[in-house]
């Protein structure tokens, strides 16, 4: 994108009270392509450089495409108000085998995303209606809301994201997510996939804690209204409990546990109630459990049941 209507104004200083050198840059006015925005850079020393920065203004998300990844986003859309500041430690190589790094020490402020739309290049998914407010603070990102619609399924979250700084800085770090995500529709077939391979290397650096509300839930053959339940994922498994739901002209309550053991063999704990629950439906949506000998066109009725099923592999 062109820089337009760059205004600024500089300071340059290495003397008696300043040794080590300092650089002060004041943005008084820059246009970059649709969007604009003010600011200020600070560098303490040159001997030991550590950056300052203060920015605010507005941008168009298309006008950062060519500076991300285009393996992973084919296209971005949307306008970004902001208002952030922070420090940037830069370390300079100490051999020729080395780069120079940088690292963000602290960022405070807020974001705020409206109109965006982002295609997934990887997964081949367009998300549209992206909105967001988020503010920066003491090392966390909290996301005041974040809403997205995909394939007819749409997703509201709330929530933190803790430790986000120093997962910024090494994306190997953690990824810890806190809060609620509500659906009015949701079809988990549209972006859930089997893995061949196992296990990928971003199951290992999630953790969730999720409290999750969907009024209309898809998956497979399953059709369920009103679902709710605590889901929580570590790396060591992953546990949804206190799940209600209605579902099968009746309604389902479940505890459902995945963990991993020491010796990496897994072992999957299911507790279930249902009341008043179609057993012809029962056995259609689990594909009538594996067997022909009884299947859904056998039977009929209703039935409550208590279930507890335990599978180490």
């Amino acid at each position: 994108p062109a820089i337009q209507d760059f205004s600024f104004n500089g300071l340059w200083a290495r003397n008696n009270s300043k040794p080590n050198g300092y650089f002060k840059l004041d943005i008084t006015k820059l246009k970059l392509g649709e969007g604009n925005l003010k600011g200020m850079a600070e560098l303490n020393s040159f001997v030991n450089p550590e950056l300052s920065f203060k920015a605010n203004g507005q941008l168009n998300l298309i006008d950062l495409t060519p500076f991300l990844s285009q393996d992973l986003l084919a296209e971005i859309r949307g306008k970004i108000q902001f208002n952030l500041n922070g420090m940037v430690k830069i370390t300079s190589p100490t051999n020729a085998n080395q780069k120079r790094t940088y690292t963000l020490k602290d960022m405070a402020g807020d974001m705020e995303l409206t109109g965006g739309n982002a295609f997934l290049k990887s997964d081949s998914l367009l998300f549209e209606a992206l909105q967001a407010k988020l503010t920066f603070r003491n090392g966390h990102l909290k996301v005041h809301n974040a809403y997205a619609k995909s394939k007819g399924s749409d997703v509201l979250f709330k929530g933190e994201w803790l430790y986000f700084l120093p997962w910024l800085n090494d994306s190997m770090s953690d990824i810890i997510l806190n809060g609620s995500l509500f659906s009015q529709k949701l079809d988990l077939n549209n972006f859930v996939k089997s893995n061949d391979e196992g296990e990928n290397e971003s199951s290992d650096i999630l953790k969730l804690n999720l409290d999750v509300l969907v009024n209309n839930l898809t998956w497979d053959k399953h059709q369920v209204k009103d679902f709710k339940g605590l889901l929580m994922v570590s790396r060591s498994g992953f546990s949804l409990t206190n799940a209600d739901m209605k579902t099968m002209e009746g309604s389902v309550h479940a505890d459902l546990t995945l963990n991993q053991n020491p010796d990496g063999r897994k072992t999957l704990q299911l507790k279930m109630k249902t009341d008043h629950v179609s057993i012809s439906q029962m056995f259609d949506r689990f594909n009538n459990f594996g067997q022909s000998t009884i299947t859904d066109k056998h039977l009929s009725g209703f039935v409550n049941s208590e279930i507890m099923y335990e599978h180490s592999y």
